[in-house]
């Protein structure tokens, strides 16, 4: 009998302990499932503008570029300045070879003197020329009215008459070649004025305007041409931004588009410029994967040649079914949400995560608008916090999101 109750103490001991074993292994079971459950937060479908922002970056230039041109076939002795150097009138920017120069006035001089030797001989041809030509016309004139008035002599007079009005028509060669050769010899005297001009100053050519060097296409040593010596930008002209982008570029940067840029000054501040407009854009030909485009700036303060961002904003419709985009996933057979589902378990209610298909309308960075979905209305809708969610996914909810 003793041994009896013995055992039942023992069993029921054994039985407590076996009891609190199970509850302590299903609280630690449960916290540690709590614990491993992605938290999520929860949005609802709300009317929303969608505003769709892209930003920039490009280089400060100058609206215009004023070329710098010496004669061709001078020797380039010395260059005094560099790319995107400011400079004032008068700056000296390259100088040019003195025995280049005499050589080049002596040529000219030869020239001219040549052309002065042509002129006089077509000014004493014309006069032969005019003297030849005043005795045709007395001719054919005297010719047309001795025909007498009959029918039989009106086509001969006729004739007489278009001989008479051609010879006084006709324009003495050597009046035409003497005009050519003036025209000729007033070019280069222009020249070897401008030559001696620019000895007069030792061979250097300055600027002619405030601005910026954008352009230098001669080298020290090397003969000029007829092209552009350097390229300046002239300070007085308007700013522009000048972007290089990926061609997706182009659906944001559209002639006559408004952008914003922010930037240095030439105080070295940032300023902002909310009326900056797209004036060209194309795509580039040597590299049809990358966009050219130019943002007129005005007289903004912006300083010439620093980095400035152009800012972009594009606004939607007013959409009524809008979500975070993150809220919005997308598979091989489209895109999806995934809204909260209570479902009833042996240990009580859980949430898991429901996969409902949706069809895109419009979407930015951060919103998106979808098409009206009844299986949507006055569901919640699941952002991902700190783990990805997958369909039938056990889901902790932890806050409402109002974005």
């Amino acid at each position: 009998m003793r041994i009896s109750k013995y055992l039942q103490k023992k069993s029921i001991r054994f039985l407590t302990i076996f009891i609190i074993l199970i509850f302590i292994l299903t609280f630690v079971s449960q916290v540690t499932s709590h614990m491993t459950v992605p938290k999520v937060s929860i949005v609802r479908l709300k009317r929303e503008t969608l505003v769709d922002e892209m930003i920039f970056e490009g280089q400060v230039a100058k609206a215009d570029s004023i070329p710098i041109f010496t004669l061709d076939g001078q020797k380039i002795e010395k260059i005094y300045v560099h790319a995107n150097q400011e400079v004032r009138a008068e700056t000296p920017l390259f100088k040019l070879e003195m025995s280049s120069i005499d050589k080049a006035i002596t040529q000219l001089e030869s020239e001219i003197q040549k052309l002065d030797l042509m002129i006089q001989t077509s000014e004493n041809q014309e006069i032969s020329q005019k003297n030849t030509q005043a005795l045709r016309i007395k001719q054919a004139l005297d010719n047309y009215q001795g025909i007498k008035e009959t029918d039989v002599d009106q086509v001969t007079k006729q004739e007489a008459y278009n001989a008479w009005q051609l010879a006084k028509s006709e324009t003495p060669i050597a009046a035409v070649d003497g005009k050519t050769a003036l025209i000729d010899r007033a070019t280069l005297v222009a020249d070897k004025d401008k030559l001696v001009q620019v000895k007069s100053v030792d061979g250097i050519v300055n600027a002619t305007t405030e601005g910026y060097v954008t352009g230098i296409f001669i080298t020290e040593g090397k003969i000029t041409t007829e092209e552009a010596a350097l390229m300046i930008a002239s300070k007085k002209s308007d700013n522009i931004l000048v972007l290089r982008t990926q061609k997706t570029a182009q659906e944001y940067l559209k002639m006559g588009q408004l952008v914003t840029v922010i930037g240095i000054s030439a105080q070295d501040v940032e300023n902002e410029y909310d009326k900056a407009s797209v004036i060209e854009a194309s795509i580039d030909t040597e590299n049809p994967e990358m966009f050219k485009s130019k943002l007129n700036l005005g007289q903004a303060d912006f300083n010439y040649g620093s980095s400035a961002k152009a800012i972009v904003t594009k606004k939607s419709v007013n959409y009524p079914y809008c979500l975070p985009t993150r809220a919005v996933h997308e598979s091989s057979q489209g895109y999806y949400v995934l809204v909260a589902k209570t479902i009833e378990t042996m240990l009580g209610e859980e949430i898991i995560a429901e996969k409902i298909d949706v069809s895109l309308v419009d979407k930015t960075p951060k919103f998106s608008a979808i098409k009206a979905n009844k299986l949507l209305d006055g569901r919640d809708i699941l952002l991902e916090i700190d783990q990805s969610v997958e369909e039938n996914t056990k889901v902790r909810i932890i806050s409402t999101n109002e974005t």
